[in-house]
């Protein structure tokens, strides 16, 4: 009769501290892909919420490309969000930063150079929250709208969770479209790259992908 021989406890062990190395290198890997994976579906559901917003406010006999003023606007917007201000509209964009960093848990908003936002792009609007947790901002140049994706959630950094749109002939468009038209005080710090996020594409660097390859989150 044929005796199954167990594995020894020697083995038992060598198999499990190989499987332990394994998990130890590829665990970060993974964790991160999930992250950015996450990051990438709130921007699109972002986007894709905003342009029915959009056509809402279209079919009601208004346009976010009328000249009224940016409170105006963020009201409007906001009540199709069920959108809760967070930051009186009328703060000046001192008193705007500093009530943004209380907000953001004392670590404030981040700019693509890894330096802390001494003034938000978009703030003249005040800061709102939607019923999904998600931070919206308003700007009177190009009638920018700015969302954080995840709300108070890290990183709270420009390009990262940190995103700009702004209406254009009836339709809402991403920042960095049309640079040359665009407004950005500061083009190399405050690089939110909102289009080339959207379409997967490195903002700088061909053949290379935005959230595999230009986005670096640990």
């Amino acid at each position: 009769m044929y005796k199954f021989k167990g594995f020894t406890l020697a083995e038992v062990l060598i198999t499990i501290g190989i499987i332990g190395v394994v998990v130890a290198m590829t665990l970060p890997s993974l964790v991160k892909q999930y992250k950015v994976k996450v990051l990438q579906t709130q921007l699109k559901k972002a986007y894709a919420d905003l342009q029915q917003v959009n056509l809402r406010i279209i079919a009601s006999g208004q346009s976010l490309s009328d000249d009224e003023t940016t409170s105006a606007r963020a009201e409007l917007v906001m009540s199709f969000f069920n959108g809760k201000l967070m930051v009186g509209k009328d703060k000046d964009w001192h008193q705007g930063t500093a009530q943004l960093n209380k907000i953001y848990n004392g670590k404030g908003l981040y700019r693509a150079d890894n330096n802390a936002v001494t003034a938000p792009l978009c703030d003249n609007g005040g800061v709102w929250i939607d019923i999904q947790g998600r931070l919206w901002f308003f700007n009177d140049a190009d009638h920018q709208i700015c969302v954080d994706i995840n709300g108070v959630k890290l990183p709270n950094k420009y390009g990262y969770d940190f995103f700009i749109f702004y209406p254009k002939n009836g339709k809402i468009v991403p920042h960095y479209t049309d640079r040359e038209n665009e407004y950005n005080y500061d083009w190399n710090a405050m690089a939110d790259y909102t289009y080339y996020a959207l379409i997967d594409k490195h903002p700088t660097e061909e053949n290379k992908t935005y959230w595999k390859d230009y986005i670096k989150i640990k």
